[in-house]
C-alpha cells in the first residue's frame, strides 16, 4: 500500500486461536511454522498383496496423512477400489509413498503370479 509516496507493509505477528491472541512462529528464514495437528494415535500394519486387489487400509475421515512402503521383493500397484496393475501407482521394492493426503480406502495389487508385502503408517 502506498501512503504519501511511501510503501507501507503490514506485518501480521499474532493470530487468534479461539480464545486468545498468540504470537506467530517463524523459522530463521522468516517462513511461517504451521502445526496441522495430528491424531492422538497411530495405525501401523503389514498387508500381504497378491494378484487380486486387496485393501491396504480402510477409509478414514479423520486421517491426517498416510505412508505406504513396499517391503516385498515384487512391484505393487496402489490405488482406489478396482485398481489393476496397469492402472495403479507402482511402488518398486523398498520404495515408499509418503504424506498421502486422502481419506479414501487404498488398495494394492501385484502382477500376475507374484506377491509382496506393504506396510503403512497412518496418522
Amino acid at each position: 500500500m502506498r501512503v504519501g509516496g511511501l510503501t507501507v507493509t503490514t506485518v501480521l505477528t499474532k493470530a487468534w486461536d479461539g480464545s486468545a491472541w498468540q504470537n506467530l512462529r517463524v523459522d530463521p528464514n522468516s517462513h511461517l511454522l504451521v502445526n496441522i495437528g495430528g491424531r492422538s494415535a497411530l495405525a501401523v500394519n503389514h498387508v500381504n498383496i497378491t494378484a487380486s486387489a486387496a485393501q491396504i487400509i480402510a477409509a478414514n475421515t479423520s486421517r491426517k496423512s498416510l505412508c505406504i512402503k513396499n517391503m516385498g521383493v515384487n512391484d505393487v500397484a496402489i490405488g482406489p477400489s478396482g485398481v489393476t496393475f496397469a492402472t495403479g501407482f507402482v511402488l518398486k521394492p523398498g520404495e515408499a509413498l509418503s504424506d498421502i493426503r486422502t481419506t479414501v480406502a487404498i488398495y494394492g495389487i501385484c502382477n500376475t503370479g507374484l506377491t509382496s508385502t506393504v506396510c503403512f503408517w497412518e496418522e
